[in-house]
């Protein structure tokens, strides 16, 4: 079966995630703040209109830094 455009060309890492420079930021200080052992905050809720790129972020930064992602979708 042919891959879809979207899963094909989905950011692999976090560099390639274009766009919403704050938001990246600051959820990247999140999970460094988790990596050191002294979260800011316990939890992350990723919000937005659909294709801002919220699963292409978490999903880039969890291959990138070999982390398992669970995808949790509210509809489910």
């Amino acid at each position: 079966m042919p891959q879809l455009w979207t899963e094909k060309y989905r950011p692999k890492k976090v560099a390639e995630v274009v766009g919403n420079h704050d938001s990246v930021k600051a959820f990247l200080e999140w999970m460094r703040s988790w990596e050191m052992g002294n979260p800011t905050k316990k939890a992350v809720l990723l919000y937005g209109p659909a294709g801002v790129g919220k699963t292409s972020l978490v999903l880039a930064y969890g291959r990138e830094y070999g982390y398992d992602v669970v995808e949790v979708n509210a509809s489910d």
